[in-house]
């Protein structure tokens, strides 16, 4: 008889795998992350307690994707999970540490939509104005300034 979390070859499933872990941090006190998962009442829905369920509501993942919630302050049922790449699930992180400053300069630079050491060279370095700094678009050019116009020199030949 076939295994429900076996594939064809034999291996444990993928979604199998990434039910046991969603399972392990939300129920089982040895488990490195259950302390923050159970301080923030993340539960698994009753429906997911079965594997069978799980794999029914959400199949394979798709290869490189992983199992996320949609919603970090909810727990894990079929409306608000997904499989997302690494990429996604890291722009729906929880904010951890304390809020950015908005007067910073690394703030501002942002705001504007540009690097922070190029704010910073300008500001701080060139002693541009804060306005001027962060108001100029980025020099798309990559040459250096002192080769960015040649001198013209007059030749004999040119006379």
């Amino acid at each position: 008889m076939p295994s429900i979390t076996k594939d064809s070859n034999g291996r444990l499933k993928r979604s199998y795998l990434k039910w046991k872990s969603m399972r392990a941090r939300t129920s089982y006190p040895s488990h490195p992350a259950y302390e923050t998962y159970r301080s923030l009442g993340v539960t698994v829905c009753d429906r997911w307690q079965s594997y069978a369920n799980f794999a029914a509501d959400m199949g394979e993942p798709p290869a490189g994707l992983t199992l996320e919630r949609i919603d970090n302050d909810k727990g894990y049922s079929p409306e608000n999970c997904r499989w997302a790449t690494w990429k996604e699930q890291a722009a729906n992180r929880r904010p951890v540490g304390p809020k950015p400053n908005p007067d910073s300069l690394a703030q501002k630079a942002k705001a504007a939509g540009l690097p922070y050491h190029v704010v910073y060279q300008r500001h701080k370095v060139a002693f541009w104005p804060l306005e001027r700094a962060l108001s100029e678009p980025v020099s798309k050019a990559r040459t250096p300034l002192a080769l960015r116009s040649k001198p013209q020199f007059v030749g004999s030949d040119s006379l």
